[in-house]
């Protein structure tokens, strides 16, 4: 696999800013899996295609074991002193955040949420939909003095990657000392971005529209997070470390670099910032920022789905193109990424995977039609 390697050292002499973030090991063996097939020899091609066989088989993830009710039991008896209340909102939001994964099954079936009995007494499991997640956060919160929080309806507006007919999210009214706020919060679209330790986007900082809601500044959210332990410093926050290496990549020249060359250095640098979730669906969302603020390549997502009783694997496939360059990728949770081929993807289809895009479908009956 040397020869790769040598096509890294090429783009590394260039962009030694970016690359100083990551360690060298680390790249090697990211650019090993995310390799392109066709430029493998027969021995490189058997080992490299067991390992991610090995990775993508693996991930089977059962979504009805783990119950969290004693770690927000632990949290609710631990809430830091010297905290004003809307410090201890904060506390909460931000901890219970690590806690849950949001439950993808809603997307096959949307009624899903709505039948799903959440029994916080004697067990809450991490993976939960924006109801059984609104009703955990009115159990915590109203166990506050001055603070009472309920579930209310809310329209997504287009919000990527939460299914279902409806969505929910929390309404919490703050009384601290005769000061009143009233906030709107929605824990489900935040849970990303607290596991990717980014700024939240969700805790009081959006409205419905009608003025009905106070704002919290960001400034304000960043002081409450130092006191509270969160982060030392706002470099801390992994949305302002991809904002530097953004501005980094573009202040790079890729004029002379070949469009494959450039996409597998750009996975690595994304690499570089990956993090591990509890569950698919916030690692997703995760990578779905990296890619809109990084890859600046047209791309394509598909999903695969390999499912028996309660355990399922969730993968997504990516569809890359620069230029006159294509690269198909699937999504680990665990690994990240790793390059596949059109072949390799009928394969799967072939031997149980299932996709629910008809786009897909064509593209790789298309292919097949054309290999004949």
């Amino acid at each position: 696999m040397s020869n790769n390697r040598g096509r890294f050292d090429n783009i590394q002499a260039n962009h030694n800013r970016v690359l100083i973030r990551l360690h060298k090991m680390d790249v090697l063996a990211v650019l090993d899996l995310i390799r392109d097939e066709d430029k493998l020899n027969q021995e490189e091609q058997e080992i490299l295609n067991r390992i991610k066989s090995r990775i993508i088989e693996q991930e089977l993830t059962n979504l009805s074991e783990e119950n969290v009710l004693s770690d927000i039991k632990l949290l609710m008896t631990n809430i830091p002193e010297d905290t004003t209340a809307l410090e201890k909102v904060r506390w909460l939001y931000i901890n219970i955040g690590k806690l849950f994964s949001y439950d993808y099954r809603v997307a096959n079936e949307p009624a899903y949420g709505y039948e799903k009995h959440l029994d916080i007494k004697d067990f809450v499991g991490r993976y939960q939909t924006c109801i059984q997640i609104s009703e955990v956060l009115n159990y915590v919160l109203n166990s506050l003095e001055g603070v009472s929080c309920r579930t209310i309806s809310r329209s997504l507006n287009g919000e990527r990657g939460h299914y279902g007919q409806d969505h929910v999210a929390n309404e919490v009214i703050i009384d601290d000392g005769g000061y009143k706020l009233k906030l709107l919060l929605d824990l489900t679209l935040d849970l990303y971005l607290i596991q990717a330790d980014c700024h939240t986007m969700h805790f009081g900082y959006i409205d419905d529209g009608s003025g009905t809601y106070d704002i919290i500044p960001q400034l304000e959210n960043i002081r409450m997070d130092k006191k509270l332990g969160f982060v030392v410093s706002e470099d801390d926050y992994t949305d302002v470390k991809i904002e530097r290496i953004k501005r980094e990549l573009q202040q790079s020249n890729f004029t002379d670099k070949a469009p494959e060359d450039i996409i597998d250095y750009k996975i690595a640098v994304m690499h570089s910032l990956s993090k591990r979730f509890p569950g698919y669906h916030e690692g997703k969302r995760y990578v779905e920022l990296l890619f809109s603020e990084l890859l600046n390549a047209y791309y394509t997502e598909y999903n695969l789905f390999y499912s028996t009783d309660d355990e399922v694997n969730l993968k997504t496939i990516y569809k890359i193109n620069l230029d006159d360059y294509e690269k198909w990728i699937i999504y680990s949770n665990k690994t990240g990424f790793v390059s596949t081929s059109k072949e390799r993807l009928r394969n799967m289809l072939d031997e149980g995977w299932m996709t629910n895009s008809q786009s897909l479908k064509e593209i790789l009956k298309e292919d097949k039609e054309k290999v004949k």
